[in-house]
């Protein structure tokens, strides 16, 4: 249930109650139905409990060769460029708690559905808002940011990172699957092979603009495939900390001084258990990630201790 009805509900609901309040009782008759509303009402209210969260809601416009000004967009391209930007945060949603294959069907993939409410001018577009559970007509209940809403919003912030410098863009690599990085650019490729690009309003600070066919194409091939290099690595040597609510571990090679700062995957539950290997010399397992010819970064997927001290 949306805020707007909620409240709409409730102040139906205290008009009501006033009204059976003030009516005489010989008009018993405009008594029977207010107070049959009233508990029509009072059913709804109880059957949906309040609201913490609205739904995920976004804008999405597009320019370029397939919009005629503020009038139209061919059809045959709305349908692909929001599918692929369906299917983009889709990927990147379920990749924040699952490891994707290559292959197959997204994990959960009703959690980050999207429903088009309307259009939107200034070029054209289309308003989007999180779609319902699918058992009920109501919009769902959330105590924090609804699955849909954080896809929207990590996508958003890998897209912007494409635009961004070689670290901002390593950063975003290392948060999100390769399956994703492939659905993002399948989204990228449809923009700029019919030379448009698009503008995302969500939220104040997380939504994202390709001002131009050029940015499109910019981003495209900072993240094509050939740019963005991933191995699994081991290196040993000793834990120098580690940060268990941001998931965060620094490391240090044995015979380096270089220290490695990284993130933990969510393989290993309990981060705050690494704290106890410090001093001890460790094998880690892990996921090295690099943009070009940038700085590597890495994520952590296992260790195993093999000395008790230095």
């Amino acid at each position: 249930m949306h805020l707007q009805e909620r409240c709409q509900l409730e102040g139906e609901l205290t008009a009501l109650e006033r009204m059976i309040e003030t009516t005489p009782e010989e008009l018993w008759f405009e008594r029977i139905g207010f107070e049959h509303r009233k508990k029509e009402i009072e059913k709804v209210l109880a059957d949906y409990p309040e609201s913490l969260q609205e739904p995920a809601r976004a804008s999405i416009t597009f320019r370029g060769c397939p919009v005629i000004g503020t009038q139209g967009i061919f059809a045959q391209f709305a349908a692909e460029a929001l599918g692929a930007f369906a299917d983009a945060v889709a990927t990147v949603g379920a990749s924040m708690s699952n490891d994707l294959g290559s292959r197959g069907k997204i994990p959960e993939r009703n959690k980050f559905s999207f429903l088009i409410t309307g259009t939107s001018l200034g070029s054209f577009g289309f308003q989007l808002e999180e779609a319902p559970a699918q058992d009920t007509i109501q919009q769902p209940l959330f105590e924090e940011d609804s699955p849909a809403k954080l896809a929207l919003r990590q996508t958003c912030d890998f897209l912007r990172a494409t635009l961004g410098s070689d670290d901002q863009l390593a950063d975003a690599v290392l948060e999100t699957d390769a399956r994703a990085i492939e659905s993002v650019r399948k989204f990228l490729y449809l923009l700029a092979s019919n030379e448009a690009s698009c503008t995302l309003s969500f939220e104040r600070a997380s939504g994202f603009s390709f001002d131009e066919v050029s940015e499109v194409q910019q981003s495209l091939e900072r993240i094509r495939q050939d740019n963005l290099f991933e191995e699994e690595v081991e290196l040993e040597g000793f834990f120098e900390g580690v940060l268990p609510k941001k998931r965060e571990f620094q490391f240090k090679e044995e015979n380096n001084n270089d220290s490695i700062i990284g993130k933990i995957e969510n393989t290993i539950e309990n981060a705050s258990v690494i704290n106890d290997s410090l001093g001890k010399k460790v094998r880690l397992s892990l996921v090295k990630k690099t943009v070009g010819n940038g700085k590597p970064r890495y994520r952590l997927k296992s260790y195993t201790i093999e000395a008790t001290n230095k």
